[in-house]
C-alpha cells in the first residue's frame, strides 16, 4: 500500500524523467504567491536549468478520500488548485496529478484555463516506448529477493575499546540529554533509543551489502560481532559526570536469512484521456519497508532508480527535498 509521501516521491521521480535530464525537481517547494504577499508552498517544482529557456512548472498532486472512499477530483477541488497555480506567477506551466481520477466538470475547469491534468494510476500491459519495449504484469515481473534478519538478543556496547561501567552505561541510558558535536539534535536520531536502533540497522546492512564477508547459505544462521564507528559522534549528557562522546558501537548478534518472492505494483502516469502512459514504475518493498523501484519512459531512454526510506514514508509532509 502507498503512503501519500510515496506517491509525492513518485510523481515526482516520474515528472523529472518525462521532462528530461535537464531540469531540476523539488518536492514540497515553496513560491511566491502575490495574493498572499509571502511564499506558499507547491508540492512538485520542474525547473529548466539548461540556461536558455527557463520553464517552471508547478506541479499539485491529490487524492481524494471521502467516508474511506476514492472519489474522483470534483471541479470544485480542481478549481481551488487553479487559482492558487495562478496566484505564482513565476510558475509558468501549470499540472495537477491525481490519483483518484476526475469529474468530467474538472476536466472541463482545467481544460478552461489550460492546466494539464494527469494521472496517477495501477498499470499492467505493454509500454511500447521509443527505445524500450516492456510487459509489465505481476506474473512477468515477480523476483526472488534474499532477506537478512536478526534473531534472539542483539547487544550492543558503547565504546567497547573503553570498557564502561555498567552504572555509567545505565546513565548514558537513561540520559535524556542526546546530540550532535556541533550541539545540534541529530534530525535523522533524536533520541539514544533511535540512535541505536539505527546502529543495528545499519550494522545488517553492512553485512548484506559487503561481498567480502563471507556468509553461509540461505537459511542458515550465523554470528555476528563487529564494531560500527559513528561518524557524527554525538554527546550524552550525564547530571554530574563530563559528557560522554559515543566513539564505536559493538554489535553482537545472530543473523538467519530467507528467500521471499516480491510480486511488484506498477504505476503509471497519464496524460489525462490517453489510453498510454507517459512513463510507468515498478515498485516493491523489502523487509524494513522501504521502497523501492525504477521507472521506464516511454519517450526517451532515462531509466531512474527510486528509493523511499520507512524513516520518510511515515511522514506527513515534505519540504524543499530535490530529487
Amino acid at each position: 500500500m502507498l503512503t501519500p509521501i510515496d506517491v509525492h516521491y513518485l510523481v515526482g521521480l516520474l515528472s523529472r524523467n518525462i521532462e528530461g535530464a535537464l531540469v531540476d525537481v523539488m518536492l514540497g517547494d515553496m513560491v511566491y504567491d502575490v495574493a498572499k504577499n509571502g511564499k506558499r508552498d507547491v508540492d512538485i517544482t520542474v525547473k529548466d536549468k539548461s540556461g536558455v529557456i527557463t520553464v517552471y512548472k508547478g506541479i499539485e498532486v491529490k487524492a481524494f478520500i471521502k467516508a474511506k472512499k476514492l472519489r474522483p477530483l470534483s471541479s470544485d477541488i480542481v478549481d481551488g488548485l487553479i487559482r492558487k497555480l495562478q496566484d505564482m506567477p513565476e510558475i509558468t506551466h501549470k499540472a495537477i496529478v491525481s490519483a483518484t481520477g476526475y469529474t468530467a466538470g474538472a476536466v472541463n475547469k482545467a481544460n478552461y484555463h489550460g492546466v494539464n491534468l494527469y494521472e496517477f494510476k495501477t498499470f499492467e500491459g505493454d509500454l511500447d516506448g521509443d527505445h524500450i519495449k516492456m510487459t509489465f504484469g505481476a506474473e512477468n515481473n515477480q523476483f526472488i529477493n534474499n532477506v537478512y534478519y536478526w534473531i534472539g538478543n542483539i547487544q550492543l556496547v558503547i565504546n567497547p575499546k573503553e570498557s564502561l561501567s555498567e552504572d555509567l552505561v545505565e546513565k548514558i541510558k537513561k540520559s535524556k540529554q542526546f546530540i550532535g558535536r556541533d550541539g545540534h539534535i541529530l534530525k535523522k536520531c533524536p533520541t539514544l533509543d533511535l540512535f541505536l536502533k539505527n546502529i543495528k540497522d545499519y550494522s545488517l546492512n553492512k553485512i548484506i551489502q559487503d561481498e567480502t564477508i563471507v556468509k553461509p547459505p540461505i537459511g542458515t544462521p550465523f554470528v555476528v560481532d563487529q564494531i560500527i564507528t559513528t561518524h557524527d559522534q554525538p554527546l550524552v549528557y550525564i547530571e554530574g559526570a563530563d559528557p560522554v562522546t559515543i566513539k564505536e558501537i559493538r554489535v553482537t548478534g545472530r543473523v538467519n536469512s530467507e528467500q521471499r518472492i516480491c510480486v511488484p505494483q506498477f504505476k503509471a502516469l497519464f496524460r489525462q484521456g490517453m489510453k498510454d502512459p507517459d512513463i510507468v514504475s515498478m515498485l516493491f518493498e523489502d523487509a524494513n519497508r522501504n521502497l523501492h523501484g525504477i521507472s521506464i519512459p516511454k519517450h526517451g531512454n532515462i531509466i531512474s532508480a527510486l528509493h523511499v526510506p520507512l524513516s520518510d514514508r511515515l511522514k506527513n509532509q515534505i519540504r524543499q527535498q530535490k530529487i
